[in-house]
């Protein structure tokens, strides 16, 4: 659960810019979902593992600790196993879904107390 107060305390920002941030990650999540999931039909670990790392940074700021381990898990990997990536992927899709509908109540606690 994405706690205002402390993200506002970290980033050193305000209500704006935590709306900036939250916008930000949806779009790129929801394009990084796509690379990932179409590097995993080329069965290219290297793009799933470049596109996890990308996302890193960003579900760390934001302290959602599931979909980074999935996606440090993603990054990981060194040799392909469609079972192993199968299974990845889905809770990454999984998990972005949940991480999505906080940000949207984030975004929505936001605008309300504008």
């Amino acid at each position: 659960m994405i706690e205002l107060k402390e993200l506002k305390i970290y980033l050193e920002c305000d209500d704006e810019f935590v709306l900036e941030i939250v916008s930000q990650f949806k779009m790129e999540a929801t394009i990084c979902l796509d690379e990932i999931i179409d590097a995993s039909h080329r069965s290219d670990i290297n793009e799933i593992a470049r596109t996890s790392h990308r996302m890193l940074s960003s579900t760390r700021i934001l302290k959602f600790d599931e979909l980074s381990a999935i996606l440090e898990k993603l990054e990981g990997q060194s040799i392909w196993n469609q079972t192993v990536y199968t299974d990845l992927i889905a809770r990454f899709q999984s998990n972005l879904t949940i991480c999505l509908e906080e940000i949207s109540a984030l975004e929505k606690q936001l605008t309300k107390s504008d």
